[in-house]
């Protein structure tokens, strides 16, 4: 079983190969699909929800579910069963304290999910351009910090300007299955047109410093436009799967195992499914207990939204072993 799952723990490489062209390619298919859909009117109904049932498989669960090697390679451990029960013991602990504040709290899940999002997913982008533009570490924290924030909350904060019905109903769908319905006020979204235009304000001083700023600016002005255009749902989805998932992904399939040379993206691709098979189908377990301890879920939308509730409880070790790995590759 070692042998078939590649059950082995992996540290960050002595350097990375650029995976900034594969990322591209994928950004822009990603619009095309997007505005496919919009042509073909696959806006509404089943179709909203069909990347985010996709992303079971494709990028968006997968991508967290090897960072049980990871947290033993970054831990300089072994594999064994010990290592492995205390990995992951300590990553399951995380996901359960998570799903029990959804119980207690709704409201106070609600909103770590959207903050912890904002910052993993910016934080996200800015490690995989520094690992592959090493001009970036010369921008000063400030504009790095706003950068961030601009690149988590363009997914997570723009759908709330630009679809604020569609947002509230996506929103309502992850907490009414605990009994809790989340009203979202106009102040809130004025507010968030402040922090925007905070935001791509900084963003011009961090562009300034960068050698590659017309790519950044080109994804910034991408981004901001595909989530102003493109329903909430089916953004959101594409974008999981398509833009973060997989951008983790190349960074992770450069991870050592036995190799020391570069890895193909085929081979790497192919390495990083079957490590990630098993706690991949261990999470679809637990999507699945969860909707059995809320039978009162039946709708399309509140199982999604039961599915969106356990990634947020997923992503919360998930960001621990991100922070480490940054952390370990100086980011």
């Amino acid at each position: 079983m070692k042998a078939f799952f590649q059950w082995r723990p992996l540290v960050p490489p002595a350097g990375h190969q650029s995976g900034v062209a594969v990322a591209s390619a994928v950004g822009l298919a990603t619009a095309a699909i997007a505005a496919l859909f919009l042509v073909l009117g696959l806006d509404g109904g089943i179709w909203l929800y069909l990347p985010l049932i996709l992303s079971v498989f494709l990028f968006g669960l997968p991508h967290g579910a090897i960072d049980h090697l990871v947290l033993i390679g970054l831990a300089r451990r072994r594999l064994n069963l010990t290592s492995l029960a205390i990995a992951c013991g300590l990553y399951l602990t995380l996901v359960f304290v998570f799903l029990i504040l959804w119980w207690v709290s709704p409201l106070i899940g609600l909103i770590l999910f959207l903050g912890i999002t904002v910052y993993h997913w910016g934080k996200s982008d800015l490690a995989f351009e520094s690992l592959n533009s090493p001009n970036l570490s010369a921008a000063p924290t400030l504009p790095r910090t706003s950068h961030l924030l601009l690149r988590g909350f363009l997914p997570i904060g723009t759908p709330f300007l630009a679809f604020p019905e569609a947002t509230q109903s996506f929103i309502t769908a992850c907490t009414s299955s605990f009994g809790y319905d989340v009203k979202v006020s106009t102040g809130f979204n004025t507010v968030l047109w402040f922090v925007l235009l905070i935001l791509l304000t900084s963003e011009i001083s961090y562009l300034k410093r960068q050698r590659n700023w017309k790519r950044l600016l080109a994804e910034d002005c991408a981004l901001l436009g595909y989530f102003i255009l493109i329903p909430p749902v089916l953004a959101i989805g594409l974008y999981f799967c398509l833009w973060h998932g997989l951008r983790h992904v190349l960074r992770l399939i450069q991870y050592e195992s036995d190799a020391v040379d570069a890895v193909k993206l085929s081979d790497g691709l192919k390495r990083f499914y079957i490590q990630a098979l098993p706690f991949t189908l261990v999470s679809l377990l637990l999507v699945a207990a969860v909707v059995l301890l809320l039978p009162q879920a039946k709708q399309l939308d509140q199982l999604v939204g039961i599915y969106l509730v356990v990634i947020s409880s997923l992503t919360l070790p998930h960001l621990c072993v991100v922070e480490w790995m940054d952390w370990r590759e100086r980011i």
